[in-house]
């Protein structure tokens, strides 16, 4: 866990996604407490079928902390969303 690397994408998301207006490095450090904090979860195999066609992810691992998804594949987290998205977005 602690050889973990945060992809430039996570990080944007998590700007974008929390409003968070800190810099880049203390969003990374943010990124590293939450997933440290997370628990690795199994999605639906439906929903991994159209992410893996969508985004050609393999081997993805699927960490959640609070109201947040983060995608591990390979040491590197890829990516940061919520869990939930509202319909009307």
């Amino acid at each position: 866990m602690n050889d973990l690397k945060i992809s430039s994408h996570a990080i944007d998301k998590y700007l974008a996604e929390t409003g968070c207006h800190k810099d880049r490095e203390y969003a990374e450090e943010r990124l590293l407490e939450f997933y440290k904090k997370s628990t690795k979860v199994d999605l639906p195999p439906d929903i991994q079928v159209t992410r893996l066609l969508r985004n050609g992810i393999e081997q993805a691992t699927y960490h959640e902390y609070a109201q947040w998804r983060m995608v591990v594949v390979e040491g590197v987290m890829v990516t940061f969303e919520r869990k939930f998205r509202m319909k009307n977005k």
